[in-house]
Order: C-alpha cells, then structure tokens, then sequence
C-alpha cells in the first residue's frame, strides 16, 4: 500500500481530532500546530500521490510524514499521559501511522506505474 492511501484520510483524522480538542479547551497555540501538522499531511499526501502519478517513489514525503507522525504522537502523550484515552488513541493513530510510514520506507517495493509523457 503506498503511503498516500493512508496519507490523505490520517490529515483529515487528525484536523478533526484538533478540532474537537480545540472545542474542549480553546487554545489558538494549540489550534494552530494541529491544522498546521494536518495540512502538512495533506500537503506531503498529495505531493506523494503526484509522484506516484509521474512514475516514482517519493521517499522524502514518507520521511516527513513519519517525523509529523511521531512528533504528534509524543505530544499528545507527554501533554495527556499514557493510561488516559487520548494517549491510547493517540497510540493507535499516531502510532500506528508511523509504524506503516516504516513499513512503507524499508518493506514495500511497489510495481509504479510507467511514466506519462
């Protein structure tokens, strides 16, 4: 599976996830870095998807992706601690995102699509 297949729909599961957080305890800080961190998903998602279109493989993308995974990951659990359920969510999204981004970048080797010219 290509990392934008889960790329793309994770952006979004995490800006709603900031919202609702957001509507618990308005913080515009927080606010901020989490629908900074989804549309860096989108963005690395969709230039990912782009490349998978011209014929290649875009290493780069899934590397950042893995680096935002892990960073919302440690935030979420040194901000709400790991037995609450937000930490336990956050383990499975977050957490597991990363560990497909590191599945993708060392056991998946596609068959690409032939460029188009």
């Amino acid at each position: 599976m290509h990392d934008f297949c889960l790329t793309l729909p994770y952006a979004l599961l995490v800006a709603v996830r900031e919202l609702i957080r957001w509507l618990a305890s308005p913080s515009t800080a927080h606010i901020g870095q989490g629908l900074g961190s989804a549309a860096a998903l989108g963005f690395l998602g969709y230039t990912s998807l782009k490349a998978y279109k011209q014929g290649r493989r875009a290493h780069v993308t899934a590397v950042l992706s893995l680096v935002l995974a892990a960073a919302l990951l440690s935030r979420t659990l040194t901000a709400s601690g790991l037995g609450s359920l937000a930490g336990a969510l956050s383990i499975l999204s977050d957490g597991g995102m990363a560990a497909f981004y590191v599945w993708n970048l060392t056991l998946f080797h596609p068959k690409l699509p032939l460029p188009k010219e």
